[in-house]
């Protein structure tokens, strides 16, 4: 671990217009940031600044974690498609954002599928997710045998009828 300096995350912070504003709302999350310091470099742990992204999008323009960043080869093309639209950074950064819940080759999978059905967006890629997601059966559920129905109730659709007629009839 030489050279290697681990720094709590809410010793940082978000400069805007010579305002320090915190990226966590006075609620810091117990993280640690890994900074691997060299001479003449700095080398950040992208995936730690994730779940900012939600907050922050423009991170990703010029966000220092963000620029060296090597990704799987489908969200790299996402990324260059995503591009030629003013919010491509807040699509790329919801697409992102799914890595942590659905893994990152899932996420990729989903790139791939995206950009070979030429629909290349955020809500193309998080709906391939889910619809994935979807794939999996619902587990078997066994009832105790105390809350099983001890006789069937049996339907009666006169019952209705006669209800709406008794209605019409008060009126």
């Amino acid at each position: 671990m030489d050279g290697f300096l681990f720094i709590p995350a809410y010793v940082f912070g978000w400069m805007r217009r010579s305002k320090c504003e915190s990226a966590w709302d006075n609620d810091p999350p117990n993280a640690v940031i890994g900074i691997e310091n060299g001479r003449d470099k700095t080398v950040y742990d992208p995936w730690h600044y994730v779940p900012l992204l939600d907050r922050k999008p423009g991170a990703l323009r010029n966000g220092a974690p963000f620029t060296a960043w090597k990704l799987p080869e489908a969200i790299e093309q996402v990324r260059e498609v995503l591009r030629r639209y003013d919010d491509w950074d807040r699509q790329f950064a919801g697409i992102l954002t799914a890595v942590p819940s659905h893994g990152l080759e899932v996420v990729a999978e989903a790139c791939r599928i995206a950009l070979s059905q030429r629909t290349v967006s955020k809500d193309a890629v998080l709906s391939i997710l889910n619809r994935r997601q979807d794939d999996e059966p619902a587990p078997v559920v066994s009832i105790p045998s105390c809350l099983e129905l001890g006789c069937m109730p049996v339907a009666d659709c006169g019952r209705y009828d006669r209800l709406l007629r008794s209605a019409h009839a008060a009126q």
